[in-house]
This record gives structure tokens, C-alpha cells and sequence, in this order.
């Protein structure tokens, strides 16, 4: 179902609700957060992609008997959108900005209270997933907003954040850590409620960090040293 954009959001976005969930009694919602894909201005891109990612999502989601949501979020050269980019908390053009809490709106504020509307019991929580910059997104959403997330599935997300301020005396900042977290969001990074959500975390072997998150080198580090501090990370998370 292509649910339009409204006044106070202007992303479009598609669900799909399984024929082996309608006698679920405490349905969760699956979001995969963005279709993906290159950067492109013709927002009808996105919505295609978005429409498309839906499609073969659908038999995971008659399998484990869950609802799936997947938001057309736009993707530009000058600004990585799709990862919650750090400049997307200060842009003034509203088709960039926090795409974080268009999704906010579009799950919880239309399509939860939907269903509950129509009789379904409903998790207020949400299991979100997601591969390379899907799977960026779902990280960093979980950072920001970890009181709405039930737990999450990324893959390929070679730049993944880890809940610290600094690293063998490197600062992290958001969206790699959280030393400005607070200065950036105006909230505390929750880690009590974040450390209790359930993470699956693959990245294979030959997966190498490129562009994404540090495609903006002025923001984030060089790549000589992103790659660095690519294998501290998941050192640490190892341990």
C-alpha cells in the first residue's frame, strides 16, 4: 500500500501487511528504513526504489508473520540522508532534514495507530533492518531513538557506530560515537535502554569502507584514518 505524503511530512511511504499476521495477537512491525540505491533528485526515484525493496521484502514477511514498512527517503550528492547524516540535524531544506523523524511519524504517528485502529494489538516497538546504508540508518536510528526499537538486523554497514565517546584516544562523534551526542540532538545518549537492545551485526571479511559516512572527509576523518579506526571498532565490539 502507497501511503502519500502528508502537511507535515513529505515522505511517502509503502507497507504490506501478511495474510499470515492477521491472527497474530501481538503483532511487531518490521521497518526496513529506505529503499537504497545511488543518489538521485527525482524524489519518484526513491518512492520506486522504496516500492521495489517492499516487493521482495513481502515473503520475508508472510514467513515470520510481520508487517513491513519501508520509507522513500531521498538521496543527494551533497548530503548522505540515508545514514542520518550529521547535517541532516542542521539543513533548512525539509526534504533533507532529520529523516529520522519523518520515519518517527510515518510508523508511529500513522501506520501503528492504524493498525491498532483496526483491531490488531500491536507492539509499540519496532524490529528494524537493513544492508549497507539501510543497515547505516538502522544503527543510528537506534542510537538516536533506542526506546523504539525492539532490536535490529544490519548488514554491510562498514562505518557502524559504537556507544563511546572516544577510542584508544580518538574522539568519536556522532554519527561514529557519541561525544557531541547531546550538544548534536539536545538529549543524552540513553545508553541504559540502548545497551538492552537485542543486535545482529554482519559484515563480511571483504567488505571494505569506502565512501559512506566519511564521504564528507571536513566532517569525519581522513580515510587513511577511518580505515584505522574501522578495525578498532570492531575489535571492540568483538570484545
Amino acid at each position: 500500500v502507497e501511503h502519500p505524503s502528508t502537511e507535515t511530512n513529505p515522505y511517502v511511504y509503502y507497507s504490506y501487511f501478511p495474510k499470515s499476521a492477521i491472527r497474530e495477537k501481538n503483532i511487531i512491525v518490521g521497518v526496513w528504513p529506505h529503499g537504497g540505491n545511488m543518489s538521485n533528485y527525482d524524489y519518484e526515484y526513491h518512492k520506486n526504489h522504496a516500492k521495489n525493496t517492499l516487493s521482495w521484502l513481502s515473503t520475508f514477511a508472510e514467513t515470520y508473520k510481520i508487517p513491513l514498512i519501508v520509507v522513500a527517503i531521498p538521496r543527494v550528492d551533497e548530503l548522505y540522508i540515508h545514514i542520518i547524516h550529521p547535517g541532516t540535524f542542521s539543513t533548512t531544506n525539509e526534504m533533507y532534514s532529520r529523516p529520522d523523524i519523518k520515519l518517527i511519524d510515518a510508523v508511529w504517528g500513522q501506520y501503528i495507530p492504524s493498525l491498532k485502529e483496526a483491531g490488531f494489538i500491536t507492539n509499540d516497538k519496532v524490529f528494524m533492518m537493513g544492508f549497507s546504508s539501510s543497515g547505516m540508518f538502522t544503527h543510528r536510528f537506534a542510537m538516536l531513538h533506542p526506546e523504539k526499537i525492539k532490536g535490529i538486523w544490519v548488514g554491510g554497514d562498514e562505518a557502524f557506530p559504537i556507544p563511546v565517546e572516544k577510542l584508544d584516544g580518538i574522539r568519536l562523534d556522532y554519527a561514529l560515537g557519541t561525544r557531541n551526542f547531546e550538544s548534536l540532538t539536545g538529549k543524552p545518549f540513553d545508553w541504559e535502554t540502548y545497551k538492552l537492545i537485542p543486535q545482529f551485526i554482519v559484515i563480511g571479511e571483504n567488505d571494505r569502507l569506502k565512501n559512506g559516512i566519511l564521504q564528507d572527509a571536513r566532517d569525519m576523518w581522513t580515510y587513511s584514518e577511518a580505515a584505522i579506526m574501522a578495525a578498532l571498532r570492531w575489535k571492540t565490539c568483538e570484545a
